[in-house]
């Protein structure tokens, strides 16, 4: 019965109300309040798509009442984790929706946070979904900020995610491919931390330009290990600029030390030796050793050939 309610609620004049469907999980609305204790069992079970009441409301296209998810939830909370044929959580239909506004995903999100705090969601496999469906940009960015706001111990498994779009071998996916738009988003998101490592703005704007580079209407594996190739070839040069400018400051500052030794040697010949070793004289000298102004200047020289710095850099 609740699920012929929220099938056909668009047909509904008056619109579904949260009492409709209180009234319907009871199973003996006619009886004294004692006898209607007992819930109508179907709000628990899966039609022939494998959906639940709670899927089938996520899903609809007419107007969204919160006070729906809410007594949906209070009386079958269990229709929160369960996966419909297609192995998708209600969470996951609200997200793809034109229909569900935020404060109702927030909602869902309490939900799960509150009644099943320990369920691990399969953020890898909704990510995938949404991509080969095509869901645009700023739906799947809702999901990305999802995961970070509410769940940032689960993690999206990105090279899988990518891997599987783009029909690497062992791919799950093998009856058709993601918009090429989506993939390029995707691989923007699964690298953005790493890229914000690398200092040099150069080197990220050539990491970022390798990504959209791809001019053809599918995103092919092989496009996808030149991105990566690149990615990990400025890590590496980093890694090494790095090495080599701590290195020069690291000389920079031991010559400033025992500049200072030098100088406090002559000054004090005849006088008790001073301790110019200890940690506050170490700071001065290296405040003073003037490695910012020298590094600045020899950085040039650090660099790989044909690779360039660029305006703006860090680290």
């Amino acid at each position: 019965p609740i699920h012929k309610i929220l099938y056909y609620q668009s047909y509904r004049n008056p619109v579904l109300t949260s009492h409709d469907i209180e009234r319907a999980a009871n199973r003996r609305s006619n009886q004294r309040r004692t006898l209607r204790s007992k819930l109508d069992p179907s709000g628990n079970q899966q039609d022939c798509l494998g959906m639940t009441p709670l899927h089938i409301l996520a899903c609809s296209t007419t107007v969204q009442n919160l006070e729906l998810y809410r007594v949906l939830i209070e009386k079958y909370p269990q229709n929160l984790i369960t996966r419909d044929g297609w192995g998708a959580l209600p969470l996951l239909y609200a997200i793809w929706s034109d229909n569900v506004p935020s404060a109702i995903l927030q909602f869902l999100v309490d939900r799960y946070l509150t009644i099943c705090p320990d369920h691990v969601l399969d953020w890898s496999g909704m990510v995938q979904t949404l991509a080969k469906a095509n869901a645009s940009p700023w739906k799947i960015q809702t999901l990305l900020d999802m995961q970070q706001a509410s769940y940032p111990r689960q993690h999206i498994l990105w090279d899988a995610v990518i891997d599987n779009l783009t029909n690497f071998e062992g791919c799950v996916y093998r009856d058709g491919r993601a918009n090429p738009q989506s993939i390029r988003f995707l691989i923007e998101r699964s690298v953005s931390k790493r890229m914000e490592v690398i200092g040099p703005k150069r080197w990220r704007r050539a990491i970022g330009a390798e990504i959209e580079s791809n001019s053809v209407s599918v995103y092919r594996p092989r496009k996808v290990i030149e991105v990566r190739s690149v990615l990990e070839y400025y890590e590496a040069e980093y890694c090494k600029l790095k090495e080599a400018t701590s290195i020069l400051e690291l000389a920079l500052w031991k010559a400033k030390i025992n500049e200072s030794k030098s100088i406090e040697g002559r000054r004090r010949r005849h006088a008790k030796k001073m301790r110019i070793d200890d940690w506050a004289s170490r700071q001065r000298c290296r405040i003073g050793c003037g490695a910012d102004h020298v590094v600045e200047n020899v950085l040039i020289f650090l660099l790989p050939l044909g690779v360039g710095w660029g305006c703006g850099t860090r680290g």
